[in-house]
């Protein structure tokens, strides 16, 4: 394929993104004729047709012009040609590709050596080549330099003209160098030195790198010949492409391995520092048309690939010319690895995962610092070694992307091995990860210097989560890697957290106990089910339960937005019902309350810092807020909502909410005193703990925590992006993309995304000529919530506003949707409405509305717990099937009508029915 080539993608037949067609095998093939849907593109020139090959399409994978044309695996493709012919051939591709391969290695900067041309060949360069003393000046390409600066070291030191240096700067830019001078071997060299030494003027206005230009002197006869084999070179890839059987010879001999040397393929590839921009594309056409284009070496020189990764690699890390990775040999990896068959051979018999990845695990060790016998990453800076290669380390992710994208059907043990062993290397990586830049609250006077934040967050957002998802579903694969999986995870979190140190369970106390709590819900004799629930606990204080929580103080000790390790753990625990495995084996290895503490600090720092408690640490606190919450969502914050839901499942209700209560610190604000003062703090985090709840208890709108399709929880989400205001489809389907992080890697959603669309909304034109806008249709009004979880604080007020306007001749009242049901794993989480921690929440809330003079209660904790009995009411309604050991609608009856005497009428706009 041709640069800016079109390529042609069909979204329901190809296996992934990178198999497309060109444009005359598309329009020939049955993708075009059935009139499937696709996605059109342009080609970076390193990439080619994928018509004929059977592994890159599920349908349709050749055209009517290849159908039935596919490569012979044996010497009959050879053997077309009459012997003479055969051999000549093969005599001359070995002794052209040698010389080639001999004059394009240029070491050091002089060539003292005189090139012995073969004698087969002599006839052919005798005319073309003279071997004097006539030397040439010649300046390369690099990226250190731009063009301003190329130009000024032209017109000054050979005196050229503005149009001349410019010239001379675009074609070194295009070909990879340009020769500027043709002399004798002093004056050449005297040339060299000058570029090599160059200075700016004195009056110069361009800011000039220290490096200089690359520049070199060497025969004028080594200087044609390298430019002969540049097009002998691009000669063999037409013949390549043009006649199978020359295909068939050029790869015997680039593969067949000299005594005590490498074949020619692994001579290119350990070579490619010595090549320039030119000879780099002769190569890459030369793989793409003979090595690629035949399906008898494909796997050998995935094979040689991986032998040879790491020198590959780290040449290509060094290398200067950025730019021209189009052309460089790492780039032809996306040919070999996206290939099932080839990369689960790799994966399997040459560990091709753990080579790949152990090339990013070596790039960031420099930055891997020990402390408190934890290792961690420290002092992630944005310097220029990070800023330039950081483009380059992440095609080692890509790489990795490709194999982990095919999963067989049928996954043997000795490749499970073979993924467990680049798991450990992934998961210790990611464990550096853990809690790295933590900061601590200030309560005194203003930060001085804020922390860099950024580096750290490009490392998980950026590099981390391209791989993220493809390895939880690997981890997901067989019942033995998802036990494996869990245990190893399970295990990098716990040897790499300092505070999980269980506290005395005695040293929690309160004034509040459980059975004065009862009494107050129930307004006299506690009934028979309570009494049963609570006999056990007697009067002992409410918070003084014989539980353990960790200790941690997110006032006073460190906290962190990162923690990788529990992300995985939440992707891959939320597919435990798949397996049908006891629960019971699984909490032997782990104790809940441990892991649940890392997930709730994210949560409660991201709400801390939205109730403008971390001002004093600066406005890095807030950005970095944005990130989790709103920019990268579908990657932190709902990880750590899940794994908040999935851990709480496991824990016993009661004291699950006492932890969050003395995790949130909002112990007095259970406890009524007859005057009440005004303290915000106390407030907010009030706000936040019932944020929390709702959260936790009533969003089940997401994959393995509820019976909800991906499609209901699609079309959910679009409910609540249109329920802001009218977008356009692009959008949209951004937006989806940006909430859902498996969703832009499956290649068939966007279909259903229009499907979905197409039932929700209805297309408004803006003005003539304009595109349409989607508006969300009046009978999806009352699926909006206006807590969902997706929502930041300025989304949430502006799509309460649309919603008042839309609604402002409803008289029917506002009730929160129906919600699905909770899987088998996740309908503990329904006992939580009855807590009787909660149940005091929610009248210490009411009570306080209900007088006049309380600070404590806000309009938006008032609609929270109003649209959480609600919630309650409803799902007690729609599970007859599952009653709780407790009604709510009991416990909210009794709370209502024999503990609260309002002395003013509650007057909530959004809840007109109440």
């Amino acid at each position: 394929l041709q640069y800016n080539e079109p390529t042609f993608s069909c979204l329901e037949c190809a296996l992934d993104r990178t198999c497309v067609m060109c444009m005359d095998c598309y329009y020939a093939s049955p993708h075009h004729t059935e009139k499937h849907n696709l996605h059109v593109n342009t080609s970076h020139g390193s990439g080619m047709c994928d018509c004929g090959d059977e592994e890159a399409w599920k349908y349709g994978h050749a055209c009517s012009v290849h159908a039935g044309k596919g490569d012979e695996d044996d010497n009959a493709v050879e053997m077309k040609l009459p012997p003479k012919v055969r051999n000549t051939a093969t005599i001359i591709f070995k002794e052209l590709l040698e010389l080639a391969m001999k004059a394009f290695i240029e070491k050091g900067e002089s060539y003292d050596e005189q090139f012995d041309i073969p004698v087969a060949l002599l006839p052919a360069f005798g005319d073309c080549i003279d071997v004097s003393d006539r030397y040439v000046t010649v300046i390369y390409n690099d990226e250190v330099h731009n063009f301003d600066e190329v130009i000024a070291q032209f017109k000054q030191l050979l005196k050229s003209s503005h149009s001349e240096a410019s010239a001379y700067a675009t074609s070194i830019d295009r070909e990879g160098r340009m020769l500027i001078r043709t002399a004798g071997k002093e004056e050449c060299q005297e040339l060299t030195r000058q570029f090599l030494s160059y200075k700016p003027g004195e009056h110069s206005r361009i800011r000039f790198n220290k490096e200089p230009l690359v520049t070199k002197s060497m025969p004028e006869f080594v200087f044609v010949l390298q430019n002969i084999m540049v097009d002998i070179v691009d000669w063999l890839s037409d013949l390549s492409r043009l006649n199978a059987a020359f295909k068939r010879i050029a790869c015997n001999v680039s593969f067949k391995e000299e005594e005590n040397s490498e074949c020619f393929i692994e001579r290119v590839m350990l070579h490619e520092p010595y090549f320039w921009k030119k000879v780099k594309c002769a190569w890459h056409n030369l793989f793409m048309s003979a090595y690629f284009g035949d399906s008898l070496y494909k796997k050998d020189i995935g094979v040689l690939f991986i032998k040879n990764y790491s020198a590959v690699f780290r040449s290509f890390l060094e290398d200067d010319k950025v730019r021209e990775f189009p052309y460089c040999i790492i780039s032809l990896t996306v040919q070999l690895f996206t290939v099932p068959s080839i990369s689960n051979i790799l994966m399997t018999e040459y560990s091709a995962l753990q080579i790949i990845f152990q090339q990013f695990v070596d790039f960031y060790s420099k930055f891997v610092k020990q402390e408190s016998g934890i290792s961690k990453f420290q002092n992630l800076q944005s310097n220029s070694t990070i800023s330039k290669r950081r483009a380059r380390i992440n095609h080692v992710l890509l790489d990795a992307k490709y194999i982990l994208t095919n999963i067989p059907d049928d996954i043997p043990s000795e490749t499970e091995d073979a993924f467990l062993v680049f798991l450990q290397l992934f998961v210790n990586f990611i464990s550096y990860m853990q809690e790295m830049n933590p900061h601590i609250r200030e309560s005194g006077n203003h930060i001085l210097r804020e922390k860099e934040w950024d580096q750290y967050f490009i490392l998980e957002i950026s590099e981390i989560r391209q791989i993220m998802s493809y390895v939880a579903r690997w981890c997901t694969a067989t019942p033995r890697l998802f036990v494996k999986s869990l245990e190893m995870v399970i295990k990098a979190q716990m040897d790499n957290s300092e505070k999980f140190e269980l506290c005395d369970p005695t040293s929690v106390t309160s004034t509040v106990s459980l059975a004065s709590l009862v009494r107050s819900l129930g307004g006299g004799p506690l009934t028979a089910q309570w009494e049963q629930q609570h006999r056990q606990l007697g009067d002992q204080p409410l918070f003084a339960r014989r539980m353990s929580y960790v200790q941690h103080d997110m006032f006073k000790d460190p906290v962190s937005f990162h923690i990788p390790v529990t992300r995985l753990f939440s992707i891959v625990f939320s597919h435990f019902p798949k397996f049908d495995l006891p629960i019971n084996l699984l909490l032997k290895t782990f104790t809940p309350e441990e892991l649940l503490d890392l997930p709730l600090r994210s949560i409660l720092l991201s709400q801390q810092i939205e109730a403008s408690m971390w001002k004093r640490n600066g406005t890095t606190m807030e950005n970095q807020s944005m990130c989790y919450r709103d920019h990268y969502k579908s990657i932190m914050w709902d990880k750590d909502l899940l794994a908040v839901q999935l851990l709480l499942t496991l824990c016993h209700p009661e004291d699950a909410i006492l932890k969050l209560v003395q995790k949130y610190k909002i112990e007095p604000y259970l406890v009524l005193l007859k005057s009440e003062t005004s303290y915000d703090p106390l407030l907010r985090m009030a706000e936040a703990f019932s944020s929390l709840l709702l959260y936790v208890i009533c969003e089940r709108f997401r994959l393995n925590i509820s019976e909800a399709k991906e499609s209901d929880i699609i079309r959910k989400d679009a409910v609540h992006v249109l329920a802001i205001s009218n977008v356009p489809r692009s959008k949209m389907i951004k937006t989806l993309e940006a909430n859902f992080d498996h969703f832009e890697e499956d290649i068939t959603k966007t279909d259903e995304i229009d499907e979905i669309l197409d039932q929700i909304a209805e297309k408004i034109p803006v003005k003539e000529g304009v595109k349409t806008m989607l508006k969300l249709k009046p009978e999806y009004y009352n699926e909006f919530t206006p807590f969902y979880y997706h929502y930041s604080h300025g989304q949430r007020q502006s799509a309460e506003n649309t919603y008042y306007q839309r609604q402002a001749n409803n008289t029917a009242g506002f009730r929160p949707p129906p919600l699905p049901a909770f899987t088998e794993l996740t309908k503990k989480l329904r006992h939580y409405f009855t807590c009787p921690v909660i149940q005091r929440f929610i009248y210490v809330v009411l009570k306080r509305f209900s007088g006049d003079t309380s600070g404590l209660v806000s309009d938006l904790l008032l609609h929270q717990i109003l649209y959480l009995t609600m919630f309650g009411v409803l799902d007690e309604l729609n599970t007859p099937d599952d009653p709780l050991p407790v009604k709510f609608t009991y416990c909210l009856t009794r709370l209502i009508t024999l503990h609260i005497s309002l002395r003013r009428t509650i007057s909530v706009p959004s809840y007109p029915s109440l």
